[in-house]
């Protein structure tokens, strides 16, 4: 259907994409001067009394480069009996579809479309993605601003955060800084990860298993508050053992 613009109510704040820049507008704004409008935008029933008696859902920049242009009207996917928690959902799943979405922009939308808490299970099966992508993106709510702008400029992946998340909070931006300078120097996340101690989580039960009969082969007696630190996987094996990495991996003992 056709509809007119100014009967279209723009929330920026309902778009998990944000504001976009002038330039990003205008640039689009040539492409539908040449080529008119592809892909129709997605718009509901206007909740609220007294507007324009149309909200949009989804196509932003689209709506804001026809304006741009001047257009009175513009092609429109009505979307009818929508909760605001499903207008959410097609907003995000129409970003993510074109790839270029920053970390944070995923997770604030993951957040406004499933709830505070959302069951990660169900949040990758509608959205088509693993769960491990999905607990990725929530992670990164946990995470000082500083280190979500790092993440979002590429400059830490999903692997440093999960290596910082078993650090405790006063202390994430910090080992960040740490990260991203030895990255930049050639060394692993890995290899700084196991320099300041941090796991991506608690070592499982056949680690723990093998490391009791390798104690015991060689007699090394730690107290239990050694056991307990390398357990939670705060303690590096090499140290716990006094071992070099090759020799452990023979014992079955991974880091």
């Amino acid at each position: 259907m056709k509809t007119r613009l100014d009967h279209i109510f723009v929330d920026p704040e309902f778009n998990c994409r944000g504001e976009f820049t002038q330039q990003s507008i205008q640039e689009l704004a040539k492409l539908l001067e040449a080529q008119g409008l592809i892909n129709p935008v997605s718009i509901m029933p206007n909740p609220k009394p007294c507007a324009p008696p149309f909200m949009l859902i989804a196509g932003f920049r689209r709506t804001a480069a026809a304006r741009y242009l001047g257009w009175e009207f513009i092609e429109a996917i009505l979307m009818e009996d929508m909760t605001d928690r499903e207008a959410r959902k097609v907003n995000l799943q129409e970003n993510l579809g074109r790839r270029d979405l920053l970390p944070s922009q995923e997770m604030r939308g993951i957040i406004a479309s499933f709830g505070d808490n959302p069951n990660v299970e169900e949040v990758a099966k509608e959205l088509g993605k693993s769960k491990k992508w999905v607990q990725d993106r929530l992670r990164i709510r946990e995470m000082d601003p500083r280190i979500v702008k790092s993440v979002d400029d590429g400059l830490l992946g999903a692997l440093d955060l999960q290596y910082l998340s078993t650090a405790l909070p006063g202390e994430r931006w910090n080992m960040a800084r740490m990260l991203m300078e030895k990255k930049a120097e050639g060394i692993s996340s890995k290899s700084v990860a196991r320099e300041l101690r941090l796991r991506k989580k608690p070592r499982g039960l056949r680690e723990i298993r093998e490391a009791k009969e390798l104690l015991m082969d060689y007699g090394r007696t730690p107290s239990w508050t050694e056991v307990m630190d390398w357990c939670a996987g705060e303690v590096p094996s090499e140290k716990f053992f006094d071992l070099p990495l090759d020799k452990l991996k023979e014992y079955g003992i991974l880091e």
